[in-house]
């Protein structure tokens, strides 16, 4: 005969988490963020916390981690062909208020004040927001498709003055930046109107005035011209039968004007030179210089010049 001693053991829980599992997770389509001009760009994000298999009050910590570095100043948007980068920030509000910086990569994870946090009163799931914000930018930006990938973290502890060494779950989300294409032509002239005006021919000391044609473009870009009246001054009050012949020059270039409606080229795949707002553009300087006067009708003489920039 055979007896059988059953052993049983009882261990105690020790106090602290007892078993849990925290997770998080993102929203399934990653924010996109559209480019329209050189100001504050913001947008908000969305993450999910689930926490399971405990009864007690939790206190669970979110951050923030960019692909390169530890601070807020690392977050940059990286074109997919080129070098450039672009910086973001990400905040727990949508103030955007200093105190309100995601901040990531701290060595001293005690420090649970950069951190974003929620209180756990038991099993349960939370979705939480982050907001992502790019500063105004002082370049015009290469159009083109900008993205950088940021790792989602939390961590669980009952005390809420120290943290865990690590994550208990990460989560990836691609920020996707979409630079569009976009230009501008500014003209400025002798005359607060923006017209080239010469005022009374019989009185005038010179047969020229001058201008100016600014540009600012994020792409390669070229610059055409074309007249309304074919390269001459016409007076609608002597029936289109008298003109008065010009010339038109810019950027050393002399574009036959002659048939009307047709664009000419001035500048073809030209670079961009001027991409800091302080230098305002690239600026080119024209000359309108009036053929010979004769006998004409008393009258106003004009013609109407159209510029045009378009990508390359």
């Amino acid at each position: 005969m055979k007896k059988v001693l059953w052993l049983i053991f009882c261990i105690a829980a020790a106090a602290g988490l007892g078993a849990q599992t925290l997770s998080i997770t993102a929203a399934p389509s990653p924010p996109t963020i559209i480019f329209t001009s050189n100001t504050n760009l913001q947008t908000t994000g969305y993450f999910t916390l689930k926490l399971s298999d405990t009864q007690s009050t939790y206190y669970a910590y979110s951050d923030v981690s960019p692909n390169v570095g530890y601070r807020k100043t690392w977050y940059k948007f990286q074109n997919r062909s080129t070098s450039i980068t672009i910086p973001f920030e990400v905040y727990e509000n949508s103030s955007f208020s200093s105190s309100a910086i995601i901040y990531t990569g701290d060595t001293n994870r005690e420090n649970v004040s950069e951190l974003y946090k929620y209180t756990f009163a038991g099993a349960g799931t939370v979705t939480l927001p982050y907001y992502v914000r790019i500063p105004a930018i002082s370049k015009t930006l290469s159009p083109g498709v900008y993205e950088s990938t940021i790792t989602l973290g939390t961590w669980l502890t009952n005390n809420q003055t120290k943290l865990p060494k690590s994550r208990s779950d990460t989560t990836s989300v691609v920020l996707s930046l979409v630079v569009t294409p976009q230009s501008s032509i500014t003209i400025s002239t002798n005359d607060s109107s923006g017209n080239v005006v010469f005022g009374d021919i019989s009185t005038e000391s010179t047969g020229s005035k001058t201008f100016t044609v600014t540009i600012r473009s994020n792409y390669r870009y070229s610059l055409r011209v074309s007249s309304a009246n074919g390269g001459k001054l016409l007076n609608p009050d002597a029936g289109g039968t008298e003109s008065i012949s010009y010339t038109m020059n810019i950027a050393s270039v002399t574009p036959d004007l002659s048939v009307a409606g047709v664009q000419k080229d001035i500048l073809l795949n030209q670079d961009y030179t001027g991409n800091d707002t302080s230098s305002g553009g690239d600026t080119y300087s024209g000359t309108v210089t009036l053929g010979a006067i004769n006998a004409f009708t008393a009258g106003e003489y004009s013609d109407t010049l159209t510029f045009t920039i378009s990508s390359q």
